[in-house]
């Protein structure tokens, strides 16, 4: 699991571009916790979106490549 802080004075884009790298580091399976305050919930549903769409298509290539 990647667990991502937002950190002061750091923006949401930034945030979320520095999540993405930490992702593809960890190569993670599982659901991703974000632990942010103050984001609006537009973008924290969009993230989401992202996320799980990130995780379909890793386990697509995952069953491909069997």
């Amino acid at each position: 699991m990647v667990v991502v802080r937002k950190k002061k004075g750091e923006t949401i884009d930034t945030l979320i571009h520095r999540f993405n790298r930490e992702t593809k580091e960890a190569n993670i399976k599982q659901e991703v916790e974000l632990k942010v305050r103050h984001i609006s919930k537009p973008k924290l549903r969009k993230l989401k979106a992202k996320l799980k769409l990130h995780r379909l298509a890793q386990e697509r290539r995952a069953r491909l490549k069997q």
